[in-house]
């Protein structure tokens, strides 16, 4: 499976099943942390829901639709980032989410930076994207220091549990860099 050593303490790894439950335990302690801002938390009841998220990562990422890294701090596994590619358009779209243990080392930053690359070099992609809560400050904080175009907010644009949420698009182009 494809492996990316970022640094001496953060790798990045292709998820595979066998990362399921312990994936399952991150979101399992962190539930109240995590669904704060992600959709997804109450979904995701057991390791074999994780199980198959993963396997339809894996398909993506098999058709060229999408990467799907596991980010390893210090040898932990501590979150996830993705990609979804539309390769039409060259355009790609990341989402991230950090453990609470790895949150303001510049885990998630470094991480991003390195599938960005990636992305624009092995890819030939052109404009990716982050979307961010617009009051989720740390998720924002990255596309910022990574140097992202603010293109402003799309309204009311996410439905978390029982309420809409104001999303910030940013954006990146390939000769932006």
């Amino acid at each position: 499976m494809f492996y990316h050593c970022i640094d001496a303490d953060i790798k990045l790894r292709l998820l595979e099943s066998t990362d399921a439950k312990a994936l399952f335990e991150i979101i399992n302690s962190e539930r109240t942390r995590l669904r704060e801002w992600l959709g997804w938390v109450d979904h995701t009841k057991s390791p074999s829901d994780v199980e198959r998220f993963i396997e339809a990562k894996l398909s993506n990422f098999v058709n060229g639709q999408g990467l799907e890294f596991g980010i390893w701090n210090n040898g932990e596994l501590s979150g996830v980032l993705g990609a979804t590619i539309d390769s039409a358009n060259k355009v790609a779209e990341l989402g991230y989410w950090l453990s609470i243990r790895a949150v303001g080392n510049g885990v998630m930053t470094r991480s991003c930076q390195a599938v960005i690359d990636m992305l624009f070099e092995e890819r030939n992609i052109n404009r990716i994207e982050i979307r961010a809560a617009q009051e989720n400050i740390r998720s924002r904080a990255v596309p910022e220091r990574l140097l992202f175009a603010d293109e402003g907010i799309l309204r009311q644009s996410e439905w978390l549990y029982d309420h809409f949420v104001d999303l910030v698009l940013y954006t990146r182009l390939s000769n932006d860099r």
